[in-house]
């Protein structure tokens, strides 16, 4: 992973305030393989998909399998042939990816996981998941560049999971202590991206771990409507989004030529 890590510096951290650029240089490396490893191993190498089996019985007790979303039986699922990919469609890469993200975000958090890499005191430990949020919250919001504001779609997978992550955070959280601020200039061409530590260690596991319920039972119980609805809800990128777009875009460094 380590030969896959864009190097962090000063010159190279637009949109974020001057006090924080040293620490997440400091911590970027951890942060990204700590995410990393709990999103692949504990991402997307979790979750069963409730389905009908060939006799017609079911991989789950039908009728019996309660809910955590409505405290209710669950009554979708995949049928015989059903895929998840054949179900979620043209979400289904982007949606998996989010989740798998939720996850690493979620197990990231947790000292036991924390001391597999090294990590020994809670405090260092917050230091990284900090930085963890301050990474896929600007993945997020600073690749808006990879959506077509004309055809209204995200060209990138993990690019568009985490924008939704975002968007749901921005929604969700305490407006009066909230964890993710995004904050103009006078003129508005140019922003900063905030994120409070101390709310994000006091209230952001609690959302992390709503938001990845929802896309763990849904996914889980094949219920696409409800997946589809929540996932281009939190995809729309609103006029305050496309304001920032366009100031991403016009900020972007130009690619070196070599001749």
């Amino acid at each position: 992973i380590g030969n896959n890590i864009p190097i962090a510096s000063k010159t190279n951290l637009d949109f974020m305030n001057e006090d924080e650029k040293d620490d997440f240089i400091k911590n970027t490396t951890q942060a990204i393989v700590i995410h990393t490893a709990c999103h692949e191993l504990l991402g997307h190498g979790s979750g069963k998909l409730l389905r009908q089996l060939d006799d017609g019985s079911f991989n789950f007790e039908y009728g019996k399998f309660i809910s955590p979303l409505t405290n209710q039986p669950i009554d979708t699922y995949y049928k015989l042939n059903e895929t998840y990919d054949i179900k979620f469609g043209e979400i289904c890469r982007s949606y998996e990816e989010c989740r798998a993200d939720m996850n690493g975000l979620f197990f990231g958090k947790m000292i036991k996981v924390g001391k597999i890499f090294g990590i020994e005191s809670e405090e260092e430990l917050k230091k990284i998941v900090h930085t963890k949020w301050n990474i896929h919250i600007r993945k997020g919001i600073l690749g808006l560049k990879f959506y077509n504001d004309i055809s209204k779609k995200w060209g990138q997978a993990h690019t568009q999971g985490a924008y939704v992550f975002a968007s749901y955070l921005l929604k969700n959280q305490n407006k009066e202590k909230p964890i993710l601020k995004i904050e103009f200039n006078n003129d508005e061409t140019n922003f900063v991206i905030i994120v409070n530590k101390n709310e994000l260690v006091e209230n952001g596991h609690k959302l992390v771990s709503d938001m990845l319920t929802k896309l763990n039972v849904w996914k889980a119980s094949g219920n696409i409507n409800a997946a589809k609805d929540f996932y281009n809800e939190h995809s729309y990128v609103d006029e305050t989004m496309l304001k920032i777009r366009k100031i991403v875009i016009e900020k972007m460094p130009e690619r070196a030529l070599t001749i």
